[in-house]
């Protein structure tokens, strides 16, 4: 069985990848899971967050994924970041389709950080995503 994390990570990229607005504004190949400061233009990078359980039933089935997603532009400013991570916010909006018989009981933007590199070369906005999530009986 695929790990509550795992299957909201590949739903969110499938997500961005799948929203024409999104990928008008980074391209496809730098909508990724990565750490390092990137050298493209613009990307988007998904992967960090924290999984929680939740004990809100016997069963112990429910997972609370905080996941961070990262939006880096190469202008210094923090304008297009905004813009990007807008675009990100609107496609995330809508509940995603997990795989593997997982269910989304509840999501949100839960909070939008904008920041300057301390180089000032790159504009960054972190948006922080909360999903509540039920796994399969098994």
């Amino acid at each position: 069985m695929t790990f509550a994390p795992v299957a909201l990570h590949r739903a969110m990229r499938a997500r961005l990848v799948a929203t024409p607005a999104v990928i008008a504004a980074v391209p496809v190949a730098q909508i990724v899971d990565a750490q390092t400061r990137p050298e493209a233009p613009a990307v988007i990078q998904i992967g960090e967050g924290t999984a929680l359980r939740e004990n809100l039933t016997l069963s112990r089935r429910h997972a609370r994924v905080l996941a961070k997603l990262d939006v880096w532009t190469l202008a210094g400013g923090t304008s297009a970041a905004r813009n990007i991570a807008g675009l990100v916010a609107d496609a995330l909006r809508a509940d995603l389709d997990l795989a593997d018989g997982f269910r989304i009981l509840d999501q949100q933007i839960e909070r939008v950080v904008f920041s300057r590199d301390p180089s000032s070369e790159r504009g960054h906005a972190t948006l922080y995503v909360g999903v509540l999530i039920e796994e399969p009986i098994q």
